[in-house]
């Protein structure tokens, strides 16, 4: 008769069993993917369709890539409420739900990486023929003579998105050392974060950019304030 023990080693044998295959047919899927991207790559760069694309590609991300980058922090906060949520969440749907904010805080560090390297590599400012975005200016603040203070905003956004994303990858060091209160501590900016970066993208951000661009920055509040709601309520019923 098939016991209950048996029945969990049976399935810890399979997911062991398969977490192995998955390591072997890695080295194959990233060499295959590495392949992948060489030719497109190498056929972007000699045909005049690859040119067209690339330009077409570039400008269209010099305008979007940091409303994209603020979008994905966006999800990646309120997906870090819902993995922290312990009423209604199941263990299993925290763990899914933590996956999801990682992934989603590294794609926007992508799309902040994209923005700040295009803006940098951009012969002049859209809006000014005259001026030009530093590579200091995406690390330093109040350096740029464009718009000094609201540039600032959004490069004090930007380390701290980086500084977010590290701290998350060295999460362990934190809690095993038991400082898990400090890492707290710094995700929380992540609110900061958000509202800097709307500011930026407001006061600092090409004018004529398209309604929806305004329309998801408001989204982007409501979303924020709705994730300080439920953190809030969240907090008060732990010390209930």
């Amino acid at each position: 008769m098939t016991t209950t023990r048996t029945r969990s080693r049976g399935r810890r044998d399979s997911r062991s069993s398969a977490a192995r295959e998955g390591a072997e047919r890695r080295p194959a899927v990233l060499a295959s993917a590495g392949v992948v991207i060489v030719v497109l790559a190498f056929g972007l760069a000699v045909t005049s369709a690859g040119h067209v694309i690339l330009a077409a590609s570039d400008h269209f991300l010099l305008k979007y890539s940091g409303v994209f980058a603020l979008l994905a922090l966006t999800g990646s906060v309120c997906m870090g409420v819902v993995a922290a949520d312990r009423i209604v969440m199941t263990p299993g749907h925290r763990v899914l739900a933590q996956a999801i904010h990682r992934a989603v805080s590294f794609g926007a560090l992508a799309f902040l990486i994209i923005h700040i390297v295009l803006e940098i590599t951009a012969p002049h400012l859209e809006e000014s023929q005259t001026q030009h975005v530093h590579i200091l200016d995406a690390f330093i603040p109040f350096l740029s003579q464009y718009r000094t203070f609201y540039m600032a905003e959004g490069t004090i956004a930007s380390d701290i998105i980086v500084l977010l994303v590290i701290t998350g990858i060295i999460r362990r060091r934190f809690t095993a050392g038991g400082h898990a209160w400090k890492w707290r501590v710094i995700h929380y900016s992540s609110y900061a974060a958000l509202i800097l970066g709307v500011l930026h993208g407001l006061l600092a951000g090409r004018k004529a950019i398209g309604s929806f661009v305004y329309w998801s920055y408001g989204i982007v509040i409501v979303l924020v304030a709705l994730a300080v709601l439920v953190r809030i309520l969240e907090i008060g019923r732990a010390h209930v």
